[in-house]
């Protein structure tokens, strides 16, 4: 698992100004109680020395163990089954190799430039930050050193409690959950219950144009059969007039006859 990332420049910051206010009231109160601690030169270069040393020490370092733990997590994951890049890989590899370069080059180029200053009796701290920049190229990968390998014990403790693979089905099983969720949401014109209560209204109103044309229809229905019924009265009043009229017609032959 990838560690997160340091704010190595937001904690370069804070350090440093804390270290700068320390030495200034060290400062102060060497004078103020007449302490001889060297002078104002000395406490300017000791806290520039402080500055640098912590960019030097934090930031290059930083970057190259951030590499590394990038590279070895890669590693795993091929290890895993799961796909990385080529060009990633080998983009981490390169800002590793490029930033331990610098870093040692750093601390050793610092240690030159302040054992100069000391030499050249500009201040005797020179001698003292060159020491410590040495001492910390040493020093700070020895102290990651055992952050990186109780870094990986607690990684190695988290996978055997929680396997990767049984993480990895998890997140698919969340993300599943979450498209289904996100379908279900109203708000959403897209999702597929918006589309189901667009349907829903839509099979509303074919509904009611359909009640609205079966009534119309039943309505026509009962005209038509109404004109009907009185179509039919009508031939059966007509169909009666007739009888009586061939009744009276055959009576009058009949009458005709007998005579």
């Amino acid at each position: 698992m990838i560690a997160a990332r340091r704010p190595s420049f937001s904690r370069f910051l804070l350090m440093s100004s804390l270290l700068t206010g320390l030495l200034i009231l060290l400062f102060a109160m060497t004078r103020w109680f007449d302490i001889p601690a060297g002078d104002v030169t000395d406490w300017l270069v000791g806290i520039v020395s402080v500055w640098w040393l912590l960019a030097i020490t934090i930031i290059p370092w930083n970057i190259y163990f951030d590499a590394r733990t990038v590279i070895a997590d890669a590693e795993m994951s091929q290890q895993r089954g799961i796909t990385v890049q080529a060009s990633q890989q080998q983009y981490a590899a390169s800002i590793a190799k490029r930033s331990l370069l610098g870093a040692v080059l750093l601390h050793l180029v610092s240690a030159g430039v302040l054992y100069a200053i000391a030499a050249s009796n500009i201040s005797s701290v020179g001698y003292v930050a060159a020491g410590a920049a040495i001492l910390l190229t040493g020093l700070r990968p020895a102290l990651r050193g055992y952050e990186y390998v109780a870094q990986r014990l607690a990684t190695i403790h988290e996978e055997v409690r929680f396997p990767r693979d049984d993480i990895m089905l998890l997140k698919h099983q969340v993300a599943s959950l979450e498209s289904k969720i996100e379908q279900l949401d109203l708000e959403e014109a897209d999702s597929w219950a918006s589309q189901q209560v667009k349907q829903a209204k839509h099979l509303e109103r074919q509904i009611e144009q359909l009640k609205l044309e079966l009534q119309s229809l039943s309505t026509n229905n009962e005209a038509a059969h109404r004109q009907i019924s009185r179509e039919i009265d009508h031939a059966v009043a007509q169909i009666s007039t007739d009888g009586q009229f061939l009744e009276h017609a055959r009576e009058l032959i009949r009458f005709f006859k007998q005579a």
